[in-house]
């Protein structure tokens, strides 16, 4: 009997460890439950300074969908987006920070050192908006579900990586100005379009071709910001 019992504890065991590590891996960015995981210490409120860039990936027109779609399709279809561009963003070493409805934000050199994070960060953007113009040109002849287009928008500079909450609850994010920049310069793009600020041209240059949008003056900000558009990437 108590083998048996033995056998069954270890059995339930396997299968909340099994349950605990899908949860972390869903529910955490893989790299930061790597990081928990391996720390000694328990995570805490606060981060570190870090220059990282910032990708915001804002949906067209998601009010107007909202309004015409049942919530269960609404979701379906944000899910099938967020899975693409997702995949998209982890193939470049991005880290998701959170969705929030019609909007995905990742930061890249959170975690590790990526001398190329604007590059890395560029490079994602511009293959998810010619993924998203493909899938849309075939729609009409393939009876294919919604499929969205975002503004996207990137920035680079200094931040805080970390925890931000209390100690019922955490969430992974990125805290500065620069990351209210990407932000809105996300908001103003058009669909298909891929706004950076200079910095972020600045460390990608040679890499991106670009056009000059011109100083831009930005909601909430005191100076006008010199912005860009990310063209397409410089083939070597």
């Amino acid at each position: 009997q108590r083998r048996n019992d033995l056998i069954l504890f270890q059995e339930r065991l396997h299968q909340l460890i099994q349950r605990l590590d899908y949860f972390i891996r869903h529910f955490v960015p893989d790299g930061v439950a790597q990081q928990l995981m391996a720390q000694p210490d328990l995570p805490q409120p606060g981060g570190q300074r870090r220059v990282v860039s910032v990708l915001f990936a804002d949906i067209r027109g998601y009010t107007a969908l909202a309004e015409v779609l049942a919530p269960e399709d609404l979701m379906n279809m944000l899910n099938q987006q967020y899975s693409m561009i997702g995949g998209l963003i982890v193939e470049y070493g991005g880290v998701i920070s959170h969705y929030a409805g019609d909007m995905i934000m990742a930061v890249f050199n959170a975690l590790g050192d990526q001398a190329d994070h604007a590059v890395r960060a560029v490079h994602a953007a511009l293959d998810i908006q010619s993924v998203l113009s493909s899938l849309d040109k075939r729609k009409p002849q393939e009876g294919s579900s919604i499929i969205t287009q975002f503004g996207i928008g990137i920035n680079t500079g200094p931040a805080i990586v970390g925890y931000l909450g209390f100690e019922a609850r955490f969430d992974y994010t990125v805290i500065g100005d620069m990351v209210n920049i990407a932000a809105r310069l996300s908001s103003v793009a058009h669909s298909g379009e891929v706004l950076i600020n200079a910095q972020t041209y600045e460390a990608a240059r040679g890499h991106i071709h670009v056009r000059p949008i011109g100083p831009m003056q930005l909601r909430g900000k005191t100076n006008p910001l010199m912005v860009y558009e990310a063209i397409n990437s410089v083939c070597t």
